[in-house]
Formats: C-alpha cells, sequence, structure tokens
C-alpha cells in the first residue's frame, strides 16, 4: 500500500464518536475510536488485522455509533501522528455501511447518554458541556478551552470515566 491510499475498512468502534469543529461554517468532523479488522486497498493485497486505528468520517452518520457496532466503509489511509499509538488514520467523506447492532448493554448505554444530552441542553454551554462529561464521561459538548484546562490540571480523570467519581 502506498502512502494516501484508498481502501475500503471494515471497523470496530471502540468508543462514542466525538465531532470536533473546524472552520466557522463548516460542518463538524467525527472522530471515531475503532478497532480497524479488515482493509482492501485498491493497490494491494486485502489484509485481515486487528489494531487501533481512528476514523475522521465528515458525514453525520458516523455520529450515532455506539461502541461494539460493526461498520465498513471507503476512505483515504492516512499516518498517525508522531507519538499517537494508533496503527492508521483513516479519512472517510460518506456514511459508514453498518453490520449487525451494538449489544443491548451498549445500546442502552447509549439511550442513557442521548438522555442526559438531551436534559443538558437548556444548561449553559459550560454547565451542559461539563455535567455528561462528569456524570458518563461524554466530552462530546465540552468546550474545548475547558478541556485544555482539564489537561494541564491534570484532571481529566474526572471527565473520562463513568459518575462513580462524583459522589
Amino acid at each position: 500500500m502506498t502512502a494516501n491510499a484508498t481502501a475500503r475498512v471494515e471497523v470496530i468502534v471502540r468508543d462514542d464518536p466525538r465531532a470536533i469543529h473546524g472552520s466557522p461554517g463548516l460542518p463538524p468532523t467525527y472522530l471515531v475510536p475503532v478497532d480497524l479488522v479488515g482493509v482492501w486497498p485498491d493497490d494491494g493485497p486485502a489484509l485481515r488485522l486487528s489494531v487501533r486505528a481512528l476514523v475522521l468520517g465528515s458525514d453525520p452518520g458516523w455520529r450515532p455509533l455506539l461502541p461494539g457496532q460493526r461498520a465498513s466503509a471507503t476512505g483515504k489511509l492516512l499516518e498517525p501522528r508522531g507519538g499517537d499509538l494508533r496503527a492508521a488514520v483513516v479519512s472517510v467523506r460518506d456514511p459508514p455501511r453498518l453490520d449487525g447492532r451494538p449489544s443491548w448493554a451498549q445500546r442502552a448505554a447509549g439511550s442513557l447518554r442521548a438522555g442526559l444530552q438531551r436534559a443538558c441542553v437548556p444548561l449553559p454551554d459550560d454547565v451542559g458541556g461539563l455535567l455528561p462529561g462528569l456524570v458518563v464521561g461524554d466530552t462530546s459538548r465540552l468546550d474545548p478551552a475547558l478541556e485544555e484546562d482539564f489537561r494541564a490540571t491534570g484532571m481529566t480523570h474526572l471527565n473520562a470515566v463513568s459518575g462513580a467519581n462524583v459522589v
């Protein structure tokens, strides 16, 4: 495979997709941590593997995926940034093609997270983004400056796990 090769990939979602906003007026890109389990490059042999990767999905179809969900897509294979322990980054423009459903436990957890997100909509942005992070580890609405403050002070663990840390 060559750098920036186009390939069809098969993935298993590892964590909730996270929207990141780029330039004003453009739609968000979804960061989706995945296990890359199959690669069918345009310019090489098919590979079966099990490595960590990151999907950069520009279609909103990536947002509702849940951990454990199997999907496939066609995208551009990119090298991860230096220091990143992932094997690859896959840039995808189209929505994922879903293969089955996540487990009932992941669907239930996704429903609870969605309910908490809806409940936080009327709250001011700083609180509405922080509360789901503290309770269920959902940092999708967390203000980037506040997220950086958590990182700088070494307190990211407060919004990286379940609500067991808020008693």
